[in-house]
């Protein structure tokens, strides 16, 4: 879900602690998500972390940025669109939520989930009285016929 996961995000936001360094499956563990992930999305450019000797180190901002990425990838929100709301602003932690683009997008992505849903309540519905309309022996699988197209 996403509320959760953006509320774990806000809940790590704000400054980073100069003493919280994280490696890459420490960070994978925190988040939730595997090292491969944090790879992809690093690949993909959505983040760029910091490196000591070759090493990727992650800083609790990152984890703040892997969190919100999660969330957004939880929503379905493309890779394109989510390199765009992390560089948008170039704001960090909670700021960079609160910007009119951002609330925004939310916005609309809510929108748009309401809609799908609607849509597949309105299919549950229309499934469910096609079963209350038939007997038991009519809704096992081995007894639908095809009708002949051949005439």
């Amino acid at each position: 879900m996403f509320i959760p996961l953006l509320t774990d995000a806000l809940v790590e936001s704000g400054e980073p602690s100069a003493d919280l360094f994280f490696t890459i499956g420490q960070a994978a563990a925190v988040v939730g998500i595997e090292a491969k992930t944090i790879r992809f999305y690093e690949k993909m450019g959505l983040f760029r972390p910091a490196r000591a000797s070759g090493l990727r180190v992650f800083r609790s901002c990152d984890i703040f940025k892997l969190k919100l990425i999660r969330a957004l990838r939880s929503l379905h929100v493309n890779v394109k669109d989510i390199r765009n709301i992390m560089s948008s602003a170039g704001l960090e932690g909670e700021a960079a939520l609160q910007t009119p683009a951002f609330l925004t997008f939310l916005t609309d992505r809510i929108v748009q989930h309401r809609k799908e849903l609607e849509v597949m309540q309105y299919n549950i519905s229309m499934a469910e009285t096609f079963l209350s309309r038939t007997s038991p022996e009519q809704q096992s699988p081995s007894t639908l016929q095809c009708p002949d197209l051949r005439t």
